[in-house]
């Protein structure tokens, strides 16, 4: 299979959603609104790992250690914010939660998203 998520069928999977999915250090390579993307995968796994390096994270590592990736495309932390949280709730450090599970176990204040 040779899609993107946005162009994901649905129907392919005979068992949704998953339980979790992965998405380490993908997502800054997506040109545009990355909002299909989230309204996807929110309906593909209940929970996600989730990792993606921000503006800042470019700043620091460019002069940390010389470090910059011209195919990223790159956004801020309140930029992937406003488009992650209509759909993931955030449980835990990296760890989302699809808004879509309706009795979450996930209970550590410090973590848990309003």
């Amino acid at each position: 299979m040779n899609t993107t998520v946005q162009e994901l069928d649905l129907t392919y999977f005979v068992h949704l959603p998953f339980d979790l999915g992965i998405c380490n250090s993908v997502v800054q390579y997506i040109k545009g609104d990355l909002r299909p993307v989230f309204e996807k995968l929110h309906k593909i796994v209940k929970y996600l790992y989730f990792s993606v390096p921000t503006k800042e994270d470019y700043i620091r590592m460019k002069k940390d250690i010389s470090f910059e990736d011209p195919y990223a495309y790159v956004r801020t932390k309140k930029q992937y914010l406003k488009v992650i949280e209509p759909y993931f709730r955030r449980v835990g450090f990296n760890f989302l939660e699809s808004r879509l599970v309706g009795d979450s176990r996930f209970t550590d204040e410090l973590f848990k998203d309003e």
